[in-house]
């Protein structure tokens, strides 16, 4: 005769993710584990714990999605296990708001009929290019590190292909700060490329 396991875990609500869709809704995602093989169902509500606003999930669901829901408003879920389906744990509980999407500061530059595209973002930029050799790029790179420091900063560069690279740093610095860096940085092309 198998014990029957008394529920008692509080469930471990691992991620959760509000994003906006419009001005006025959102998507918001909560994800769980999967750490006790013997849970039999799920159910869960939000905004309380009435008995008779349950909605029942499957045992192998890890995550609840929820679209449309209004971007000015909070959103708790409630989240309960059972082994049998009519005893149930205590509720986990997380709350999703929305958060702010950013924007991306996008710059364009142009030089001797030539267009860089640079898409300025928090902790990340990157710089689409007409395909130049990946050793030309990885020279001047090099030459603007050892003239302006920029590993000293926190400034990290990857050449992705022939015509893009990806500028990584802290992400303490603001786009605006990022953006007056690159303008000097773009100076320099016309010196490197004579």
């Amino acid at each position: 005769m198998k014990t029957r396991k008394t529920v008692i875990a509080v469930l471990a609500l691992l991620v959760m993710i509000a994003l906006p869709l419009t001005a006025a809704e959102m998507v918001a995602r909560w994800s769980w584990e999967l750490d006790d093989p013997d849970v039999t169902v799920y159910r869960y509500q939000l905004d309380g714990e009435d008995p008779d606003g349950w909605t029942e999930l499957s045992a192998d669901t890890n995550y609840l999605e929820m679209t449309g829901l209004d971007s000015t408003k909070e959103y708790t879920l409630y989240l309960q296990r059972s082994y049998d389906g009519i005893h149930w744990s205590a509720s986990a509980v997380c709350t999703a708001k929305a958060s702010a999407e950013e924007q991306p500061n996008v710059r364009i530059y142009r030089y001797a009929g030539y267009e860089m595209k640079a898409t300025i973002a928090t902790g990340k930029t990157v710089l689409e290019y007409p395909a130049v050799s990946e050793d030309l790029v990885e020279e001047f790179f090099t030459l603007e590190n050892e003239r302006y420091g920029l590993g000293d900063l926190g400034v990290v560069y990857s050449i992705e292909d022939s015509d893009s690279a990806v500028l990584t740093y802290l992400e303490t610095y603001t786009k605006e700060a990022v953006a007056a860096e690159l303008d000097e940085l773009v100076r320099d092309i016309p010196v490197f490329f004579s």
